[in-house]
């Protein structure tokens, strides 16, 4: 789906509401007054996440890890990168 086809929608919040959260589907920003809506049911920051999380789903697809999430290699998932492979 392309950018054009979406529109602003602009939060009703209170600007001290603490117990609604809602964050761009595509890169995790915090919405604090408006999302573009795409007409699919997602929110995004700007249309210009519309464009990337299309890209990043193509990719995913193209190279068979749609289904799958991502997860970080276990030699590099410890802390300050440090491999505990060897020890």
């Amino acid at each position: 789906m392309t950018a054009e086809a979406g529109r602003w929608v602009e939060l009703d919040l209170e600007p001290y509401s603490t117990d609604v959260v809602v964050n761009c589907d595509t890169c995790g920003a915090r919405i604090p007054r408006r999302y573009w809506d795409d007409r699919t049911g997602r929110r995004y920051c700007a249309p210009t996440c519309v464009e990337l999380g299309a890209r990043v789903l193509s990719l995913r697809e193209r190279h068979g890890s749609a289904s799958r999430p991502f997860r970080a290699p276990a030699a590099t998932n410890t802390p300050h990168g440090i491999s505990q492979a060897g020890a």
